[in-house]
């Protein structure tokens, strides 16, 4: 079975709105459109030519595909152009090409997402498998002994103000081996 890779958050994301608003801007979709109507035309846009691209092509190139005869088998007169645009198509000569195709789609692509949800079903499983591990706290009877030197930091009384720069420079003396 044939298959493209479409991200969930697509109608938030922001090239989809600006293929969306000039859609709209180009009144390509129906005059009583408030805008939403034109980003969910754009997702099927996107979809309709990712589908393209993964059945007529393995590079993302599109050879003798033009905007225009895009944009006529789509339906959708500036999608292509829109698309452009935002970088998710690129005119060459005389064809199309998709950026970054082997990221998403192609063989390699389709490889990936299906070890990742195999890797992800199995980790799932697993989960369920083992039992939850308890860690229990050890408890004793004798009491903690303060750190050596007396102080936690080391020094041998609580210092109650910051010191003074001859303080310090006697301080570092003091701890020079002799």
């Amino acid at each position: 079975m044939a298959w493209i890779k479409m991200r969930t958050d697509l109608l938030s994301d922001p090239r989809i709105a600006a293929i969306g608003d000039e859609l709209h801007r180009n009144a390509c979709v129906t005059e009583n459109c408030d805008g939403r109507h034109a980003h969910v035309t754009a997702i099927g846009c996107c979809y309709a030519l990712w589908a393209l691209a993964d059945t007529h092509s393995t590079d993302g190139r599109m050879v003798h595909m033009t905007t225009e005869r895009l944009d006529r088998m789509l339906g959708v007169v500036g999608f292509a152009a829109a698309a452009v645009r935002v970088g998710w198509l690129k005119v060459v000569e005389n064809w199309l090409e998709i950026p970054r195709f082997d990221k998403h789609n192609g063989e390699s692509a389709k490889a990936r997402a299906n070890a990742a949800a195999r890797q992800a079903a199995s980790r799932s499983r697993h989960k369920k498998a083992q039992p939850e591990k308890r860690r229990e706290e050890k408890k004793s009877n004798t009491p903690l002994s303060p750190p050596k030197g007396g102080h936690p930091n080391g020094s041998a009384r609580k210092r109650t103000r910051p010191m003074t720069p001859e303080e310090a420079g006697e301080a570092a003396l003091a701890r020079l081996p002799k």
